[in-house]
């Protein structure tokens, strides 16, 4: 007689298609037993030999601890189940189910599928039961969140920025209380429902088919327009993708920047620990490369990583920044398949088709090939040196540097570098840099002309600055924001058109749209030239 199985929490993994050997799937096999559990089902375990806890001997020191009874100790069994699931007529796919504390990691990174769990929990769950929502963002500052709600609610009241954040696992109710009732998906998929061993193959097949709907595209499309690539085998391809092009004359949408927002006033350049000989005031790929081949150095993954670079300050000729040459890496390139892919702070990213279709056309309004502004020459031995000349050649009123406290604390805000009155043109300048280089321009951009039509208090402070002819008169009436121009301006050594990392773009795009709702008349962005030399 067979009785109803009992509620048991699942931790459920799908072992990617064609893996079938053992040694794929576990990462050290040879230190795990097993036993057969039935024809399709078989348990890998590990277990450990009881040992102390480690408050044990952190707060009773070594010579109590030692008199204690050993009862005190603890060991735990870590196992995975491996099932082999009929999905429909000769098609079969494996499942691990991971038991214990330490179930999961005795499988190798890479063997199971990549939200396999999160895509079947959205394709399941209420669209307005959501409880929690894991997510990173890959914007101005990268960063990791869980956000938890007392009531169940919908995406949208989590904050989530659809164009820039990644999201990592969703918890919600299952419509169908036959799958569970509270799920949790991610690469793994966590679920409480009534299952045991003898009803888990059709639990599996279940959780396998709801994988493959598209029902989430009702609720959660936004999902599959940026995803982080986490598979060691496909990031190992896309690696090897990038080092043959850089190996190569055709190098396309691969360059080197800045990865951090630095101060580029005190910046006196950049060298290559190893090579004594290079120093320049920029970043470059080309002196990169070369700088290697001078050195009998074959470009390689493992020679990036190691590679070092360092930024040098103007004030006393020191290090006071130094990153990996990996880090420094910024490329877009496509697989085989005709996939976009971005490498972005040294981490691989899968972008949606249309996703950067659209994002690219956006920005090929923005941009513009006029040259407003005159180059970079090589007497600019800076940032603010440059906004300087400009200013005094053009006529424009230099407010580089001159920070307004703003809101308390040590906040401070730069109106802009340039002002052109005449024109009502603010321009942003800034040296070409990686994505949270140029997010932080642009979005510098942004809170000043917010401040400078919201805020009276903001133009007060502006005025204090600014030549008594164009101060805003009368300070307490809002400007006529249709007249404004926003520029962002970006120095840049290379000969070829501006082209900026993708999540750049995507911040521009989202400033643009938040600068047209404040009613600014135009947004614009800029390449000033730089002299090589």
């Amino acid at each position: 007689m067979t009785t109803e199985p009992k509620t048991n929490k699942l931790s459920v993994y799908l072992i990617k298609d064609g893996t079938e050997d053992i040694a794929d799937i576990f990462d050290d096999p040879s230190s795990i037993k097993n036993i057969s559990v039935n024809d399709n089902a078989t348990i890998y375990y590990s277990n450990s030999k009881p040992k102390p806890p480690s408050w044990l001997y952190d707060f009773f020191g070594r010579d109590i601890a030692d008199s204690l009874d050993s009862d005190l100790y603890t060991a735990y069994v870590s196992a995975v189940l491996i099932v082999n699931v009929k999905i429909k007529t000769a098609q079969y796919r494996k499942f691990a189910v991971a038991f214990g504390l330490g179930g999961w990691q005795l499988l190798k990174p890479g063997c199971y599928e990549e939200r396999f769990g999160l895509m079947t929990t959205l394709n399941l769950i209420k669209a307005d039961s959501i409880r929690s929502i894991d997510k990173s963002s890959v914007g101005l500052f990268p960063k990791q969140a869980r956000e938890q709600v007392i009531v169940a609610s919908e995406a949208a009241d989590f904050g989530i920025d659809i164009e820039q954040d990644l999201v990592r696992a969703v918890t919600g109710k299952c419509l169908n209380q036959d799958y569970g009732s509270t799920i949790t998906g991610k690469d793994s998929l966590h679920v409480s429902a009534k299952v045991n061993i003898f009803n888990l193959n059709d639990k599996l097949r279940d959780y396998f088919i709801a994988s493959k709907l598209n029902v989430y595209k009702d609720n959660f499309d936004w999902i599959d327009q940026v995803a982080e690539v986490k598979d060691p085998v496909k990031i190992s391809s896309l690696n090897d993708i990038l080092i043959s092009k850089l190996n190569s004359e055709e190098r396309g949408a691969v360059w080197l920047a800045v990865p951090e927002i630095i101060d580029w006033s005190d910046v006196k350049g950049f060298s290559f620990i190893g090579d004594m000989n290079y120093f320049d005031d920029d970043l470059s790929l080309d002196n990169l490369l070369n700088s290697l081949d001078s050195r009998g150095k074959e470009v390689n993954l493992d020679i990036l990583k190691k590679q070092k670079i360092v930024a040098l300050n103007e004030s006393n000729n020191q290090e006071f920044k130094r990153w990996a040459a990996w880090s420094c890496i910024y490329a877009e390139v496509k697989d085989e398949h005709g996939g976009i892919y971005i490498l972005n702070n040294s981490k691989w990213y899968c972008v949606e088709t249309d996703f950067a279709k659209l994002i690219n056309q956006e920005y090929l309004s923005i941009v513009e090939e006029e040259e407003i502004l005159p180059p970079f020459a090589i007497e600019d031995s800076s940032e603010n040196s440059y906004n300087e000349r400009v200013a005094r050649i053009n006529g424009l009123t230099l407010m580089d540097a001159k920070n307004i406290p703003y809101g308390g604390g040590h906040s401070k805000i730069e109106f802009c570098d340039l002002f052109d009155y005449n024109n009502s043109r603010l321009y942003h300048v800034k040296k070409y840099g990686g994505s949270s280089v140029l997010s932080h321009l642009f979005n510098q951009g942004l809170v000043s002309a917010q401040l400078m039509l919201s805020d009276e208090n903001f133009r007060k402070s502006v005025n204090n600055i600014l030549p008594a002819s164009e101060q805003f008169s009368p300070v307490e009436q809002k400007p006529d924001a249709r007249k404004y121009e926003v520029i962002f301006s970006v120095i840049s050594e290379s000969s070829n058109k501006l082209n900026i990392p993708f999540f750049s773009k995507v911040a521009l795009k989202n400033v643009k749209r938040s600068l047209e709702l404040y009613g600014i008349g135009k947004v614009r962005l800029i390449k000033i030239q730089k002299s090589k030399g």
